[in-house]
C-alpha cells in the first residue's frame, strides 16, 4: 500500500513532503526578515533592470555598469549576495563568483569609494522640537500625541533601531524605583535571540523622561498586553497590531517636517533617534564603555559612524 497510516498517524507518503516543508522553513529562517526582504527587493530590481533569471556572469556585470553611479557600494554588495544565494538555492553555478564580476565589484569601489547614506541625527536639542510638533493641538488626538512621545523619548533613550521599537510587548518593560528595563529579545546583532536589556533612567525634565511619556502612553491607551507601539487614526482610535518599521521612519518625518523643515526631514530615517544618542552622549563625555552598554554595538569603529559632528 502506497498509502500505509504510520503510528503517528501520518501517511508514508506525507513524509517526504512534510520534511521538505520543514527544510524550507529552516532554511527562511536562516536569515533574518528583513534581510529576507531586502534580498527579495533586490531580485525585483535585478529582473527590472538586466532581466529573468538564472543569470551569466556577462549579464551581472553589465547590471553592476549600469547602477554604478547611482548606488552606493554596500547596495550593490548586499544585491550580489542576494544574486549568490539564488543561484545557489535554485541549484545553478553563482555567477557572481566570476572573475568578471568580482573585478567589476572592485572597479566600483576604486571609483566611487564606499559612500554611504548618512541619516541626521535627532540631537537632545531637535528632540525638543519634536516633542513640541507632538505635543501641539494643530492636527493631533490625545492618543497620537501620547504615542509619538513615547515612541520618541525611548527610542532615544534606549538607543533603539526601529526594528527594536515596533518589537516591544508589555512584557518586555519593567518599571522601578530607578526608571525602566527594556529586554530587547532579539536584534540586528543577536539574530539568535539570546536577549539583551537596557536601562532607561528617569529624566530630570519631565517633559524629556522616556519612563514617563511610555507609562502615560500604556494608560491612556490601556494597554496591558501585547505590542507597545500601535497605530493610531485620525480619530484617535488605537489599533490592536504593532506598527511596522516604516511607520517609525514616517512619524519621525512628519514631526521633522513641522519642527525642523522640509529639507532637514528628508534626511531623517528610523536610525535617527539612534544615531541622536551616540551624537549626544559623545557631545556631553559619557565614556564609549558606557554609550556601548546602551547602543548596544560591537564595536568603537562601528559606533563612531553613529557620532555626527565635531567632538
Amino acid at each position: 500500500m502506497t498509502n500505509a497510516t504510520t503510528r503517528s498517524g501520518r501517511t508514508a507518503s506525507s513524509r517526504p513532503s512534510s520534511t521538505r516543508q520543514r527544510l524550507k522553513a529552516l532554511l527562511r529562517a536562516s536569515l533574518s526578515e528583513a534581510t529576507q526582504k531586502a534580498y527579495a527587493s533586490d531580485l525585483r530590481h535585478y529582473r527590472q533592470v538586466q532581466g529573468p533569471l538564472p543569470a551569466k556572469p556577462s549579464q551581472v556585470a553589465l547590471y553592476l555598469a549600469k547602477c554604478s553611479s547611482s548606488h552606493a557600494c554596500a547596495t550593490l554588495s548586499r544585491r550580489m549576495a542576494a544574486l549568490d544565494r539564488w543561484h545557489q538555492s535554485q541549484g545553478y553555478a553563482s555567477p557572481v563568483k566570476s572573475p568578471v564580476v568580482r573585478e567589476a565589484l572592485r572597479g566600483i569601489r576604486r571609483l566611487y569609494g564606499e559612500r554611504q547614506r548618512q541619516v541626521r541625527a535627532i540631537t537632545a536639542r531637535d528632540l525638543s522640537k519634536l516633542l513640541k510638533v507632538a505635543r501641539s493641538k494643530d492636527g493631533n488626538t490625545p492618543s497620537r500625541t501620547y504615542r509619538d512621545c513615547a515612541l520618541v523619548l525611548l527610542g532615544f533613550a534606549a538607543a533603539l533601531r526601529r526594528s527594536e521599537l515596533v518589537a516591544l510587548n508589555v512584557d518586555d518593560l519593567a518599571f522601578g524605583k530607578e526608571g525602566l528595563q527594556v529586554h530587547i529579545r532579539r536584534s540586528k546583532t543577536d539574530q539568535f535571540a539570546k536577549g539583551q536589556v537596557i536601562r532607561v533612567p528617569y529624566g530630570k525634565r519631565t517633559g524629556l523622561c522616556a519612563v514617563t511619556a511610555v507609562r502615560q502612553w500604556l494608560e491612556h491607551a490601556q494597554i496591558k498586553v501585547g505590542a507597545v507601539l500601535r497605530p493610531v487614526d485620525r480619530y484617535g482610535c488605537v489599533g490592536a497590531a504593532a506598527l511596522t518599521p516604516q511607520s517609525v521612519a514616517l512619524v519621525l518625518k512628519r514631526l521633522a517636517t513641522a519642527a525642523l523643515g522640509a529639507s532637514a526631514a528628508a534626511t531623517i530615517s528610523g536610525h535617527s533617534l539612534r544615531a541622536g544618542y551616540c551624537t549626544d552622549a559623545a557631545q556631553r563625555g559619557v565614556s564609549i564603555f558606557a554609550i556601548r552598554q546602551v547602543s548596544r554595538h560591537r564595536s568603537v569603529e562601528t559606533l563612531g559612524r553613529y557620532v555626527r559632528g565635531e567632538l
